[in-house]
């Protein structure tokens, strides 16, 4: 164990005011929790006025009075002390992560730092948390999944791909990947066809010569190897004799791959995933649907306050995008694009709602893949001029200048994939409300954990399932599998009735979509 176990905070004021204390030992940290007196003395003077608020409410309150209250930001970042530890232990558990030869210690305390450094940020606790909706989740969740996603951006970040060695890299990358990591460095069309030929030999002849254990890292081709690669590419040349290719030799080979390697590092820092977004309604449906005796009182001002705050960002970008008027230019131009050409909304749904490639979406319409790129470019130029056009105006051509147009285009992105998403999420959430209560309680369980006994998981082990439902683990994972094959063939045979196109439920992007959304269901809501 590189790390020592530590117990959760179990009271509100602990959670609120303590912070984590790390002492670094050989090949070891030991971790103990140290008490602010200042946070105590504040939270109990707050504790006295503020009676019965529930931990979202708690996070809340500090969040809404981050600007006034000096000892706000800090409430938060110790509030989340807790769940930081938890995901640095469970991130660098599960994933493989390769780091220049830093230790298991090193990578510990360099993923901490990376957390600490944005949850001591009061622009980026507002511009994130102001999302949060306690109707959808719980604060625990939505931190977690926050904190996730700063690990990741920030390894990936500094150090280009961590996930992978030098190989594994090349290996385990994408032939879609690759070409636009190659087009993004500028290759020629005869490189860049040239280049995925040869990467595509490497990975045919490595994978039937692998002789090492799953475990162990993807070592350097050997000369044998090489010579084999190099073989495979030029017979393939020969039979495809209407496309010129590059003269490729054993000495050439290495420099070829490392083009290669460093056009997906150089890739991989522009197209970054970005932090965790929850799908949620557009602001004005949910005003319109909202009960509001349903809500608290603190909720109730949070939404208030929360108003307030954008209307007060003058010529910010993010601010701007919560507003309803950004929303509604982006609907109406989807809109006016369906009424003028319904198949062209069919190409954004496939592409940004289910995540198809646009290989596949070109077997789908029986068209070549270059003229659905083409399409799909004409698309996304339009909305973009529009969007601009709309903003400029509205704000007095103060906002969009040439080198925020970058940014806007990959807000829009995001945005399309949330408006394309939307459709196939309701129809999930239809399915999901038909299925038994033990199937629902069993999603629940699997994805969104159980704060009843107070647990952070996101969601339960399957040992700990198996106990609840006094069953072995390979028949919970076999009861899960039933599910969510349900949710799948109901999703395409929807697919089939609104969009006339047949996908098989096994697809990868159906079971990714419907994985997807089985971790961002508001359980709470639904259960």
């Amino acid at each position: 164990m590189t790390i020592s176990y530590l117990s959760a905070p179990i009271s509100l004021r602990d959670k609120f005011t303590q912070f984590l204390l790390w002492e670094e030992k050989q090949n070891y940290i030991k971790f103990q929790w140290k008490q602010d007196p200042k946070l105590a003395y504040n939270f109990r003077k707050y504790s006295s006025i503020l009676h019965n608020l529930d931990e979202n409410q708690w996070f809340i309150y500090w969040l809404n009075n981050i600007e006034q209250n000096p000892l706000a930001k800090y409430h938060l970042t110790a509030y989340l002390e807790y769940n930081c530890y938890w995901v640095v232990r469970k991130f660098l558990e599960r994933q493989n992560i390769y780091l220049n030869k830093l230790s298991d210690t090193e990578k510990y305390i360099k993923t901490f730092n990376i957390l600490r450094d944005n949850t001591i940020n009061t622009a980026k606790l507002l511009r994130e948390f102001s999302k949060f909706n306690p109707s959808y989740s719980h604060i625990k969740t939505y931190s977690q999944r926050w904190l996730y996603n700063l690990i990741r951006d920030g390894i990936y970040q500094e150090y280009g791909i961590g996930k992978y060695t030098y190989w594994g890299l090349l290996k385990n990358t994408s032939k879609t990947n690759l070409q636009l990591a190659l087009t993004n460095q500028g290759n020629s069309q005869k490189e860049i066809q040239s280049f995925l030929l040869l990467w595509q030999c490497f990975k045919e002849i490595y994978n039937a010569n692998r002789q090492t254990q799953k475990s162990d890292k993807i070592a350097q081709p050997t000369s044998e190897i090489i010579i084999k690669i190099i073989g495979l590419y030029h017979s393939l040349i020969k039979i495809d004799s209407d496309e010129e290719y590059l003269n490729i030799n054993g000495t050439v080979f290495p420099q070829v791959m490392d083009q290669c390697y460093q056009a997906l590092i150089a890739y991989e820092k522009i197209k970054r995933p970005c932090a965790y977004a929850y799908n949620l309604p557009l602001q004005s449906e949910m005003e319109e649907n909202e009960n509001i005796n349903k809500l608290t009182l603190e909720q109730i001002l949070f939404q208030q306050q929360r108003k307030e705050y954008n209307n007060n960002q003058n010529g910010d970008l993010f601010s701007l995008w919560d507003k309803q008027q950004l929303n509604l230019i982006l609907v109406n131009t989807i809109q006016n694009i369906n009424e003028s050409d319904p198949e062209k909304t069919k190409l954004l749904a496939l592409y940004y709602g289910l995540g198809l490639k646009q290989t596949y979406i070109s077997q789908l319409f029986n068209i070549r893949q270059d003229k659905i790129s083409k399409q799909k470019g004409k698309i996304t130029e339009k909305i973009l001029q529009i969007f601009v056009q709309e903003i400029n105006h509205e704000l007095g051509n103060k906002f969009i200048t040439c080198p925020q147009l970058n940014k806007v285009s990959k807000i829009i992105e995001v945005w399309l994939s949330q408006y394309y998403q939307k459709p196939f999420y309701t129809k999930l959430q239809k399915l999901f409300l038909n299925l038994t209560v033990s199937q629902k309680q069993l999603l629940k369980l699997a994805y969104g954990g159980d704060y009843s006994i107070n647990k952070s998981n996101i969601g339960l082990s399957r040992k700990e399932i198996a106990i609840r439902f006094q069953q072995h683990q390979t028949e919970i994972d076999h009861q899960l599998e039933i599910i969510k094959t349900i949710l799948q063939i109901g999703l395409v045979k929807y697919i089939k009735k609104d969009y006339n196109i047949n996908i098989n439920y096994d697809h990868k992007q159906i079971i990714n979509l419907v994985e997807k959304w089985l971790l961002e269901l508001p359980y709470s809501m639904l259960c």
